[in-house]
């Protein structure tokens, strides 16, 4: 269990760190990160807090899951597919020029815990087989 554990936790800090910026701090994020000032007013504003409170839920999942892995099964490939559509539209912003590489470069960690994530599953399959 602590391989799980490990993973999940950093996972549950990844997006609760990313969130809470985006939440408590967008101006600095967004100079940072060289986002477009329109999106730190109104409703572009808005969407970016929608997805920072959507991050820090995910984050809350990551973290029940660390408790207790065979439990909260279920979340895990619910995770994975988020991070990865995530990165997916990430990266597509940033192949036609939407956002700066900076936001791409963030969105590899997404890559690299969804595959974290399938690679548990893989490798643990026969938890929680009575589910399926």
């Amino acid at each position: 269990m602590g391989y799980a554990r490990s993973l999940f936790l950093t996972a549950a800090g990844f997006n609760l760190i990313a969130g809470g910026a985006f939440l408590l701090a967008f101006p600095f994020v967004a100079s940072i990160l060289h986002l477009d000032a329109a999106i730190g007013a109104g409703q572009g504003r808005l969407f970016v807090e929608c997805l920072a409170v959507v991050a820090i839920m995910f984050g809350y999942g990551y973290g029940l899951i660390a408790v207790d892995p065979d439990r909260y099964r279920l979340y895990i490939p619910a995770g994975a597919t988020v991070k990865l559509a995530f990165a997916a539209v990430v990266f597509w912003n940033w192949t036609i020029d939407v956002v700066d590489g900076r936001i791409a470069t963030l969105a590899i960690a997404d890559c690299v815990f969804a595959l974290l994530f399938i690679d548990y599953l893989r490798r643990h399959a026969n938890r929680g087989a009575a589910w399926r």
